[in-house]
């Protein structure tokens, strides 16, 4: 728990894995801004993209089944590639 709030550290693991899913056009995880960011403010770029329930409003069943399928490869390949669970899938998290 202490480290989800060290931001320092969620930097850190924020940029692990960035460069971890750097060259997945489909993926995409916000830059830290290292020289904004303190152990108590984590300054990232800013990312536009539609919520959750606003892309599910309209998404065609392929869409979702897209979806569903990037966010699962994320997740599991992240452990089975990259070594780290990224744990915090809030879909607040996501956007599309």
């Amino acid at each position: 728990m202490r480290e989800e709030c060290d931001y320092e550290h969620e930097a850190e693991q924020q940029e692990y894995f960035r460069r971890l899913w750097l060259g997945r056009p489909e993926i995409r995880i916000p830059r830290v801004f290292r020289d904004l960011s303190t152990r108590r403010i984590l300054a990232t770029e800013l990312c536009h993209g539609e919520s959750l329930e606003s892309f599910g409003a309209h998404a065609t069943q392929a869409e979702t089944n897209r979806a569903g399928k990037v966010i699962f490869e994320f997740y599991w390949d992240s452990v089975l590639r990259g070594g780290r669970f990224q744990a915090d899938p809030h879909p607040g998290n996501l956007s599309f």
